[in-house]
């Protein structure tokens, strides 16, 4: 059987801070680690900022592109995502991260905005891309993931939203892509482009901060990685004596 080409795209700062694209190395280790996905999908990363028409041709028959965005990457991912939808109009272009708006007004607004752009991601992205991909192999009955916003003619507004995913409670469920190779593969492909590592101890926080992206009701509750998985993460990153290593933590430390 041939598998279906997904491609996961990080485009990084577009400086020259490179740090390992954690997102997008998430959530294709956790899918990949699904027997039935692993058996119906490739799944390839891109990673650091380069042209749309380049990071379009650099891909064969996607099916499923997926951009990491946030601030200092949304309006490149944008305009990749453009570009790759004009070489693959079928490819279904979706986006997640901190940046893809929730509010169902900016969402119309986006979608009006960005025709190219087919489904968004909310939230925690390793269960819900998992669960996409899922649908992908049978009828795409996308309205039983939660966590998804997609668009579809069968309603006015030109787009559902989902309720909202359950947090995942067992971060150690995850596989680590410091330790499964991923980001060893990460290293020789991009070499000494790669310049820290961005490292995650847990998710949430219980305060409401109107500046911070995490002062959200729905994440207010702390989840912890094992210290033993950590260690063997920190181990890791010492020995590849990075220049920066960066913390996605909303407070490390804070037990």
């Amino acid at each position: 059987m041939n598998k279906k080409n997904v491609y996961l795209v990080d485009l990084a700062s577009g400086s020259n801070m490179n740090l390992l694209p954690l997102a997008i190395c998430m959530i294709g280790s956790y899918s990949l680690e699904q027997p039935e996905i692993q058996e119906n999908f490739n799944i390839e990363y891109r990673f650091l900022r380069q042209k749309g028409k380049s990071l379009a041709a650099s891909m064969e028959d996607p099916v499923i592109v997926g951009f990491s965005c946030y601030v200092w990457n949304f309006r490149g991912s944008l305009s990749a995502a453009k570009e790759i939808k004009k070489r693959f109009p079928n490819a279904l272009i979706v986006l997640g991260g901190y940046s893809v708006p929730k509010n169902p007004a900016r969402i119309k607004q986006f979608f009006l905005r960005s025709p190219y752009a087919d489904v968004l991601v909310h939230g925690e992205g390793e269960l819900t891309f998992a669960n996409f991909l899922r649908q992908n192999m049978g009828d795409q009955q996308y309205h039983e993931v939660q966590g998804l916003t997609y668009k579809t003619s069968d309603v006015s507004e030109g787009f559902i939203s989902n309720p909202t995913a359950l947090r995942i409670d067992n971060l150690d469920e995850l596989p680590s892509p410091f330790l499964n190779g991923v980001f060893d593969e990460m290293l020789r492909r991009y070499g000494s482009k790669i310049t820290g590592a961005l490292w995650e101890t847990n998710r949430g926080c219980p305060y409401a901060c109107t500046f911070c992206d995490w002062g959200d009701a729905t994440v207010n509750k702390i989840k912890k990685y094992s210290l033993e998985r950590l260690h063997e993460e920190i181990k890791w990153i010492s020995k590849r004596e990075f220049y920066y290593m960066f913390f996605s933590d909303a407070n490390f430390g804070i037990f």
